[in-house]
């Protein structure tokens, strides 16, 4: 576990700011991508000593896309996904409960839901970050920092200096564990923030290889396709996407007790993989009919076992963000529960608004730091808020065991009317911010669009450049 103090560098640094980033996950690698368009100093440590490509279905909502069209990224992620058309929630007996119509929002927002895997839309965004500028097996052991800079010493006795350090390593993040303790020591600590997470699903799941599409028609199908099957009667629930290449992402999940993380041995590791995590699945399951066709034990059999994840879910919404020169993103910040796919969406969203705020300073003194975190967390704050209780609401109604759980689960599928649930997903739409340090994408779709703060930087450069092309004309 990392620790951190108040000493740090003793020499101002001669440009800047430089930035560390620890943690090459998707939020970290999306952070490294704007900073090197906006043409920031900064350097990755990621502790992996590889990459570890696990994980299954990944969504990807119009918020985000935006940002990838900007950053000249959207074919290449169009071209590992399918677009969302419906998603379907199934009783335990196979009988549809309520189908949700995705498509229509493409109209109103100028994007459709995508969905891909996270292991290929890690690889996607990996290939856009310069190798040299992500260094593997830098475990963090402790933080020094000071009015001057920012340090790291790391498990193999290397050292890095910066002016700003970003903390995007996952849910149990040592940068976050080092920050709040030394902020725990000084009593300025919130007490929510001092509270263990929270574990309330176990979830095994996993990635076929290439399904046969006579057995399994949909993965022949151009959009993906979504079903979740909750039961009333049994403590779990199943969940299948088809994506790119004939392969099906699957899921099968237990609700749990909620119980402490930290206080509990069998949940140190977050994530398990390999043939350990097939052993989770009781027998029993195997035999589980799928919406999508055959037995969860046919997907279990098509997928490699050393792809195969056994993870707790747990959440926490984090009130403190950041102090000094360290600042917290992504899961680091707020651990959402998955069910509706806002996790990468919402870690993408704080690298673009932290980008921002980083690029508007002049000089990376103690006070514009402060000021450019202050500004993150002032955008960024309410609307991981309200993401974090939609998704846990959404994992309560779709994969809730308790009355009040199933009774809310008859009231949103049964009695809610389709136009509320589509007023509401079409609000949460309306979000879609980009780089202010390029040039914006023009707004599709009719619907409303929050707008934008300008970056007086960028208009300032961009006058200068307008004045040099002037003056060169009257030469």
């Amino acid at each position: 576990m990392a620790s951190t103090e108040t000493s740090s560098p003793t020499t101002a640094p001669e440009s800047g700011p430089k930035i560390l980033i620890i943690g090459a996950g998707l939020g970290g690698l999306a952070l490294a991508i704007l900073l090197e368009k906006a043409g920031a100093d900064f350097l990755v440590l990621e502790r992996s000593p590889a990459v570890r490509n696990v994980g299954t279905a990944l969504s990807l909502a119009p918020n985000v896309q935006p940002l990838f069209e900007q950053l000249g990224l959207l074919e290449e992620l169009k071209a590992i996904s399918k677009p969302a058309v419906t998603a379907r929630i199934f009783s335990d007996t196979l009988q549809e409960i309520h189908t949700m119509n995705v498509e229509q929002y493409g109209d109103i927002c100028g994007y459709h839901t995508l969905f891909t895997t996270r292991p290929d839309l890690y690889n996607l965004l990996l290939s856009h970050v310069s190798p040299d500028k992500i260094l593997s097996g830098k475990r963090v052991l402790s933080i020094k920092q000071n009015d001057v800079g920012v340090s790291v010493h790391c498990a193999d006795g290397s050292d890095y200096h910066g002016d700003v350090l970003v903390g995007c390593d996952g849910a149990h993040s040592s940068v976050r564990q080092s920050l709040y303790r030394q902020l725990h020591e000084e009593g300025r600590l919130p007490s929510a923030d001092d509270e263990d997470q929270r574990v309330y699903y176990m979830s095994v799941l996993g990635i076929t290889g290439p399904m046969d599409p006579k057995k399994y028609p949909s993965v022949a199908e151009s959009h993906s396709r979504g079903d979740v099957i909750t039961s009333q009667t049994k403590p779990n629930s199943r969940r299948t996407f088809t994506v790119l290449g004939d392969r099906i992402c699957w899921s099968v999940g237990v609700q749990m007790e909620s119980t402490a993380f930290e206080h509990n041995e069998p949940f140190k590791s977050s994530e398990w993989m390999g043939s350990e995590s097939s052993k989770a699945i009781e027998e029993s399951w195997m035999a589980l009919e799928m919406s999508i066709g055959g037995t969860l034990g046919d997907l279990v059999a098509a997928t490699d076992p050393e792809a195969i994840s056994k993870v707790y879910f747990e959440e926490k919404l984090y009130t403190t963000w950041y102090h000094n020169r360290v600042v917290l993103m992504g899961d680091a910040a707020h651990k959402m529960l998955p069910n509706a796919g806002l996790g990468a969406v919402n870690a993408i969203l704080d690298a673009v608004i932290l980008a921002n705020a980083l690029f508007e300073m002049r000089e990376p003194s103690s006070s514009n730091i402060q000021g450019a975190f202050k500004e993150y967390y002032t955008e960024r704050y309410p609307r991981a808020q309200a993401d974090f209780h939609t998704s846990k609401q959404t994992a309560q109604i779709i994969s809730g065991q308790t009355w009040k759980e199933r009774l809310a689960r008859f009231v949103v599928f049964k009695l809610l009317p389709d136009f509320t649930h589509g007023y509401l997903y079409a609000k949460s739409l309306s979000y879609r911010p980009q780089a202010s340090f390029l040039p914006l994408v023009e707004k599709r779709g009719s619907g409303p669009l929050v707008a934008q703060k300008p970056s007086k930087r960028y208009e300032e450069e961009l006058a200068k450049k307008e004045e040099k092309k002037a003056s060169a004309a009257m030469i």
